[in-house]
């Protein structure tokens, strides 16, 4: 049986393979985990640009995480400040 996850946005449930993983490091910036193995409690958002887009808009991390979010790492060394 594969693990499930639900997606911060739209509240879908979805195997763990098709979710984004995303973690809080301890700086206040939300990271991308590209590969599903850094520390640490992960938020996930389906593969859907509209639901990465609405997460963010909707202030999801910030509610997932139970704390204020600095900004988002999306890829190395890119900030999205929310």
């Amino acid at each position: 049986m594969q693990i499930e996850r639900m997606c911060i946005s739209c509240r879908s449930v979805y195997k763990i393979n098709q979710l984004w993983r995303f973690v809080l490091e301890l700086d206040g910036i939300v990271n991308f985990d590209l590969f599903l193995n850094l520390d640490g409690r992960g938020a996930y958002v389906c593969k859907k640009k509209e639901c990465l887009q609405q997460a963010i808009y909707k202030k999801s991390f910030t509610r997932a995480f139970k704390k204020q979010i600095l900004g988002i790492r999306v890829s190395s060394g890119e900030n999205t400040h929310t």
